[in-house]
């Protein structure tokens, strides 16, 4: 087993949980925390993406993917207020969305890519709903 493919995945999905934990912690609003954690993210994008100039993509492709930016800041926006809301434990809310994001990669590559997912993945699949539905039980 190469330990790259272990390790990556672990220290990106403690990076991508960490501040919603900490911030709820720290008892802050979650737009406040969603915006005090994207702003930098977004400025260490623009700085250590090492964007390719000769490549630039069609004008199409880069509408598809603000699009896809803009629906992606409003999820963060409504994530913000889940974490910050008292009444649902957070790591209900990182958990269920960590799973959702598994269910939905495998859907979507599956569609978009022709991925066809293994007996062992699709079962995976089913026992991921099974955790989104534990978690809310």
């Amino acid at each position: 087993m190469d330990w790259k493919n272990l390790f990556t995945p672990a220290w990106i999905g403690f990076a991508f949980c960490l501040w919603s934990i900490v911030s709820t912690f720290l008892r802050v609003e979650g737009g406040w925390a969603v915006t005090m954690v994207m702003v930098p993210t977004a400025i260490t994008l623009v700085f250590n993406s090492n964007l390719e100039t000769r490549t630039m993509p069609s004008v199409m492709v880069v509408i598809i993917l603000v699009a896809l930016g803009v629906f992606n800041g409003w999820a963060m926006c409504v994530y913000g207020q889940k974490i910050a809301d008292r009444n649902i434990p957070t790591s209900i809310i990182v958990v269920g969305v960590a799973v959702m994001m598994i269910v939905w990669a495998a859907l979507l590559d599956s569609v978009l890519n022709g991925a066809i997912p293994t007996p062992r993945q699709t079962t995976g699949f089913a026992l991921a709903l099974v955790v989104i539905y534990l978690l809310n039980s």
